[in-house]
């Protein structure tokens, strides 16, 4: 499993708490993935994971505990500005997301936390 402080692929808000440090922050973003369940038009959602926007898994210890000389500076927001009320759509949950809920069955959907 990749790490979820990489600087290049995600990032929530952090402030560094290390002595003498400049304050430093970086925005944190994960992904809540559900999957569609019962018979369609009466389906409800099931959470399956949170995941990186590129579908590693990311656990519940990487979202709670911040790096050693990191604090989180706020709670997680989820973001709206996505698709159907902040809900991306995916027919397979794989790497091909889509705010489109017309067409296909679309059976998993995510949701980007940020922090």
């Amino acid at each position: 499993m990749r790490s979820l402080w990489r600087v290049g692929g995600f990032a929530a808000a952090l402030l560094a708490t290390a002595a003498g440090a400049a304050e430093r922050q970086q925005l944190v973003e994960v992904f809540e993935v559900e999957k569609a369940v019962g018979r369609r038009g009466q389906e409800t959602w099931a959470l399956v994971r949170y995941a990186t926007e590129s579908g590693d898994d990311v656990d519940a210890r990487q979202r709670a505990d911040a790096p050693e000389g990191w604090a989180w500076a706020s709670d997680w927001i989820a973001d709206g500005s996505r698709g159907d009320g902040g809900w991306e759509f995916s027919g397979d949950g794989g790497r091909t997301w889509d705010v489109n809920t017309k067409g296909a069955r679309r059976l998993h959907r995510r949701r980007r936390w940020l922090r």
